[in-house]
């Protein structure tokens, strides 16, 4: 890959931005669920892009033969084993510059004091920038764009005979990643940002969140 200085930089910024980023869950003014695995996600994220970094610096005879993909679908697996949480998303190319994203979310946990559940779709608009002079063409290599989703959260605490308002959160905001595809493979990593617009809960769920994502393309 050209440039592997500048995507070096890239890994230490988005370690530097991301440090304290953890999943949590708020009761307003009140922590209600405790920190989960979001420092070891980032960790283990970190070290895909990096692997995928020295992977995509190989021969070009090694890469991909196909130099343009039009769709993928992706899961991310860290999220599955960390936190207990099983999302997918598609990807279609719109322009050769532009994309759009949807996808679902789907999350189960029952830890000591009660069970929470959570439910959610979402999708993004992707603008493709050749920010490391790479010359690969969407869906691959470095995206920027909006996004927005829905969440539905309940949570039934057993030690505290409070009632929490269960709901809808309706978030805004945007995110970057960063595709590589090899014959097909697809690996993605990359970072996110939300807030909330619309509350109908007593949830608050963190910002941030980062994708560490695997999948097909065709």
């Amino acid at each position: 890959m050209n440039n592997f200085n500048e995507l070096c930089i890239l890994v230490f910024y988005l370690e530097r931005i991301c440090y304290n980023c953890n999943y949590h869950f708020y009761k307003k003014e009140k922590l209600l669920i405790v920190k989960q695995g979001g420092i070891m996600k980032l960790k283990i994220s970190l070290v895909l892009l990096i692997a995928a970094i020295a992977i995509s610096i190989v021969p070009d005879k090694l890469s991909a033969q196909r130099s343009s993909y039009n769709e993928a679908i992706t899961v991310e697996p860290l999220n599955f084993l960390i936190n207990g949480i099983i999302n997918a998303k598609y990807e279609q190319k719109l322009s050769p510059t532009n994309s759009f994203t949807v996808g679902g979310l789907l999350a189960y946990s029952h830890p000591s004091g009660g069970t929470w559940l959570g439910i959610g779709v979402g999708g993004s608009y992707r603008w493709y920038v050749d920010l490391f002079k790479t010359r690969q063409k969407p869906i691959q290599g470095f995206s920027v764009g909006p996004r927005a989703s829905i969440l539905y959260l309940s949570f039934d605490n057993e030690q505290d005979a409070s009632k929490l308002k269960n709901g809808t959160i309706f978030r805004i905001g945007g995110e970057a990643n960063y595709k590589w595809i090899w014959d097909a493979f697809v690996l993605e990593a990359g970072i996110l940002l939300e807030f909330p617009v619309l509350n109908g809960s007593d949830f608050e769920p963190g910002a941030f969140g980062l994708n560490a994502s695997i999948g097909y393309a065709w």
